[in-house]
């Protein structure tokens, strides 16, 4: 037991704080979805957060037949980060999906909190045709599925 839950620490560990789970999805004509999902974040631990954000934002493709540029993949990963710092204590990034060449980013947040709010707007307008939606979502059934 004590040698399992020593094993347990260490992939943790390794894993870091807040380890990403990758989901991949492929499409029947072709094409497929990349999601990643917050491993082990649960509505119960933050009930606090019953304000659903989406924010879709478009991103440039390569050629046709050549994969998404370097540079590119690399602004996308840094979305999540850069996110989760405007929100600060104020809500969690729980996951980001990308169907190319639109991304979607959902985080939750106090619903009421107009400045975390703002803040997640205003960081929007700078991404390419960034949009925020919101709803209630007490329960986080919008991702509930992606996130176990």
């Amino acid at each position: 037991m004590i040698a399992a839950v020593e094993e347990l620490r260490h992939t943790r560990d390794e894993l870091g704080d807040d380890p990403w789970r990758l989901m991949t999805m492929e499409f029947e004509g072709g094409g497929g979805m990349i999601a990643a999902v917050r491993d082990g974040v649960r509505w119960i631990d933050r009930p606090e957060l019953d304000l659903a954000v989406e924010i879709t934002l478009c991103f440039p493709l390569g050629a046709e037949g050549e994969d998404i540029p370097q540079d590119v993949v690399d602004w996308l990963n840094g979305i999540d980060d850069a996110l989760q710092a405007v929100l600060g204590d104020d809500g969690l990034v729980v996951m980001h999906s990308t169907l190319p060449p639109w991304r979607t980013v959902f985080s939750d947040l106090r619903d009421g909190d107009a400045d975390a709010l703002r803040r997640l707007r205003d960081y929007a307008k700078t991404l390419p045709k960034g949009k925020v939606t919101t709803a209630r979502d007490p329960g986080w059934y919008r991702v509930g599925r992606a996130i176990g």
